[in-house]
């Protein structure tokens, strides 16, 4: 058996020559090639199985309808939720993001009024999935599947399987709110003030 300087430690000599550590002989292979880097595993978003439903209030869909530049030249987000069945309009809410946070909000209003669904269809995308997390599970999508929500997803680049909800465009969901006998700048002034009332009403969860 060798000597302890024989068989030093990582820093210490071997043999009257200095050892050297694990990270000065990883940046030595890493400069000529050899070492292979990993990169960020992502979980692919995939869809899920889908149902159909002729009783509402069994499945509703959910989406954001593009978004459109305020005179302010922020943004708007409008979010909305149609039952799959009637094909009634749930909501149409202005965000200013499509941040969760936000979104929490305005499912709690509506499960308070029209009470939970037994399943809600959605994309892929945030606030309803999140592509770091396991299963690509969202804190609103965990709170849906605790409150008994079961979730459907569509596949990624298929909005056709969500066709119903898609057939509302933003030039509609404009419509929508003129139709309930207010003008476009009501509309528009609505769009930049509720995003400030989400934000300082967050939802309990």
């Amino acid at each position: 058996m060798g000597s302890a300087e024989d068989t030093g430690a990582a820093g210490t000599t071997i043999s009257g020559y200095p050892h050297p550590g694990d990270q000065p002989v990883h940046a030595v292979l890493d400069r000529h090639g050899v070492v292979k880097r990993r990169g960020r595993r992502r979980n692919r978003a995939t869809g899920t199985s889908l149902s159909t439903s002729d009783q509402p209030n069994d499945l509703w869909c959910a989406d954001y309808k593009g978004e459109f530049m305020l005179a302010d030249r922020r943004y708007c987000y409008p979010l909305t939720i149609t039952d799959f069945a009637s094909r009634y309009l749930i909501a149409c809410e202005a965000m200013q993001s499509t941040r969760e946070a936000y979104a929490f909000t305005v499912f709690e209003n509506v499960f308070k009024e029209f009470g939970l669904p037994n399943a809600i269809r959605t994309d892929n995308g945030v606030p309803f999935a999140s592509p770091n997390a396991l299963f690509n599970l969202s804190k609103l999508s965990v709170w849906w599947l605790r409150t008994g929500i079961a979730i459907e997803r569509i596949k990624p680049g298929n909005p056709q399987q969500n066709g119903r909800h898609q057939k509302i465009n933003p030039s509609q969901v404009f419509a929508c709110h003129l139709g309930r006998g207010r003008t476009s700048s009501t509309v528009l002034f609505e769009c930049a003030a509720r995003p400030r009332c989400y934000r300082n009403r967050p939802a309990r969860r």
